[in-house]
């Protein structure tokens, strides 16, 4: 491929593209950690920068040359970690419209001072002139009284001589005239405290002895000691003093500035009706029941996997079966769990039901979809579990840990009509709810607890679950079927190509009208699997979700990006370093106003005893969340004494 060139759209640098498989991606600029799409232009440009990295999942990877096979298998740090000279395009902006409104600034208080020093030294020249006359002057004037204008002037002399006092040598005092309308600085060149009695405006009453050369009364402040005075000068520097704290970000806005781009890439990826392209199947009618008591005379495999299985029961009744993938965490098997299947005249209903038992497995009808889950999964249960340590951190009359667990554990199960309940007594939690409600809050407990007893082995950055995915999203794949075929297919042959499991969630997908029947095209060449998926997916406004480090499903973009999942993240580098557990709860909301308000009460919790941040929080704003923590210990880490 011939090598092209590529321009930031933030700081304009020239970046060379080298590789052909960086084509169509979007990587950061290694300038300015922008994103850039990498789109062949029909011109080459200069060279500045290069980019000629192996495509990765985190937009802030920029090496010069891609990863040796194999070593992407534990996450690196300097992925996650900014450098401390990292600077967000929004504040260099914010940069240059400062340095514009300053400059703007100064220009108006010069011309503002000049016209008020030109106006002051005229009145002064005036008073000076009349100040000044002599007797000896006033016959010119008598003798012209045939002129108004004469006539007028020894009016105001006489009237002056009757008015003002005389000193001993005979010369006029100087008097500041209080019905003369003093020149009115701008707001932001003398602060008015709204005192009269230390106000210098605000006073008519002349000073004694008050010197004629000094400083205009409209520059005096009543801070200022007695006699000093303030240029409009002065009053530019005191802002621009001000403004100092502005013009470099603190170590929150740095690191909130790289979430936010996080958050800006991951939800870019809406679609709107008309960006799908792909054709949906056409509506089909099934018969649910026909489907799942379809006799059989005889079965007998003697060596299939689960995948193997739904397959087979799939293609004999026509149904949508999908494996719902926490089910297969909780009875902690695969897709490639061994199975016999042998049984004589029976219901294909049957047949799964006797099949899946020895797994811990099961199926229950949700619509006109066959759902894989755990044995029970459609009805509640009653089952006690101990709180441990939590017990003690949590006394039962505070009430927070059943509160955590109604807003982050499947809240939309524990309405009162769903008959679910939770009960606290002491050191025991009584719960009736789904088995697979009560394995999340089991989960949820025991991981809690787990970062409670041992945290000398803590990760050295936040990890996401996509981080930890990594390996599985950086295995390079390809596929081509330039004529549609079946989506359910298509998954098959990548999956066959990972070290892991890929499930499509047709719940959410038949709710946008994808049914079984859905049939994609693709030409996939070597592209990471993440790129892959997207490249396959993007079509039918398809994305998908990353259950744990060897799982993922595919399922609808809403529910990629509004699925929420329960992290925790240690944050004591954080308190080391001097932030306050107050500061903290305070900021958090403001990293996630890319994507709107949160409810600090429903998505946060900071255990600031354990200093242990609790989100319930969909994917990428999990992932943003941990970049966020990474970035802001390290930014915090670099101004620190």
């Amino acid at each position: 491929m011939k090598p092209f060139h590529i321009q930031c759209d933030s700081c304009l640098t020239q970046l060379k593209v080298t590789k052909e498989s960086a084509i169509g991606k979007i990587l950061a600029c290694p300038k300015c950690g922008s994103m850039v799409q990498v789109t062949p232009p029909q011109e080459t440009d200069s060279v500045e920068e290069t980019i000629d990295s192996h495509p990765e999942t985190s937009p802030e990877v920029t090496t010069a040359e891609p990863a040796a096979a194999g070593s992407h298998s534990e996450p690196q740090a300097k992925d996650l970690m900014p450098s401390a000279a990292w600077t967000s395009a929004e504040t260099q902006a914010r940069r240059k419209l400062l340095v514009l409104g300053t400059a703007v600034s100064v220009g108006v208080v010069i011309v503002l001072g000049a016209i008020g020093f030109i106006v002051t030294q005229l009145g002064k020249a005036d008073r000076e002139i009349s100040q000044n006359e002599t007797p000896s002057e006033a016959p010119p004037a008598e003798t012209d009284q045939t002129t108004g204008v004469a006539q007028e002037t020894v009016e105001a002399s006489a009237t002056d001589e009757a008015t003002e006092p005389e000193t001993e040598e005979g010369d006029p005092e100087t008097v500041v005239d209080p019905s003369a309308a003093p020149i009115e600085p701008s707001g932001s060149d003398v602060e008015n405290t709204g005192d009269d009695e230390n106000s210098a405006l605000s006073d008519p009453e002349p000073q004694e002895n008050e010197d004629p050369d000094a400083a205009p009364p409209e520059f005096e402040t009543p801070s200022l000691e007695a006699g000093s005075t303030v240029s409009p000068f002065d009053t530019v520097l005191a802002d621009l003093n001000a403004l100092g704290s502005i013009m470099e970000e603190s170590a929150f806005d740095k690191a909130r500035a790289i979430a936010e781009q996080e958050l800006r890439v991951a939800y870019r990826v809406r679609v709107t009706p008309n960006e799908v392209f792909a054709e949906r199947p056409k509506p089909k009618k099934i018969n649910f029941e026909a489907g799942m008591e379809l006799p059989l005379a005889s079965v007998n495999i003697e060596a299939t996997t689960l995948e193997g299985l739904i397959n087979f029961a799939r293609g004999l009744s026509g149904l949508p079966i999908m494996v719902d993938p926490v089910a297969l965490e909780a009875t902690d098997t695969s897709m490639t769990a061994p199975l016999t299947v042998s049984t004589k005249e029976t219901s294909l209903g049957n047949l799964l039901s006797g099949t899946l038992e020895p797994l811990g497995l099961g199926w229950y009808r949700d619509d006109n979809l066959v759902v894989i889950s755990v044995q029970g999964a459609d009805g509640l249960v009653t089952e006690e579990l101990t709180l441990g340590r939590l017990a003690d951190d949590f006394p039962p009359q505070s009430g927070i840990l059943t509160q955590l667990i109604f807003a982050m554990v499947e809240p939309e199960r524990w309405s009162a009509e769903s008959g679910a309940s939770l009960e606290r007594n002491i050191d025991r939690l009584t719960i009736r709810q789904t088995p697979l409600v009560i394995y999340k809050i089991k989960q949820f407990l025991s991981e809690w607890q787990d970062k409670l007893e041992d945290r000398s082995d803590a990760a050295p950055v936040s990890m996401s679950r996509r981080d930890l995915a990594r390996k599985m999203l950086e295995t390079e794949v390809s596929l081509e079927h330039l004529q549609p075929k079946l989506l359910q297919q298509l998954v098959q042959e990548l999956s066959g190509q990972v070290e892991g499991t890929i499930l499509v969630d047709w719940k959410r997908l038949n709710e946008q009208g994808w049914t079984i029947e859905t049939e994609l095209s693709c030409s996939l060449a070597a592209l990471p699997l993440d790129l892959a998926l997207d490249d396959l997916l993007r079509p039918a406004g398809l994305g998908f979700r990353v259950v744990h480090e060897d799982f993922i499903q595919i399922t609808t973009i809403d529910a990629a990006l509004g699925a929420p999942d329960i992290e925790f993240y240690d944050v004591s580098r954080l308190m080391t370093l001097g932030i306050s557990s107050e500061e903290l709860s305070a900021q958090l909301p403001q990293v996630f106003r890319a994507v709107g308000p949160q409810d600090p009460g429903k998505r946060f919790y900071f255990d600031a005893e354990n200093q242990l941040l609790v989100a319930a929080l969909p994917q990428p704003q999990q992932r943003a969340l941990a970049r966020f923590l990474n970035a802001w210990t390290q930014f915090e880490k670099t101004v620190s004494p």
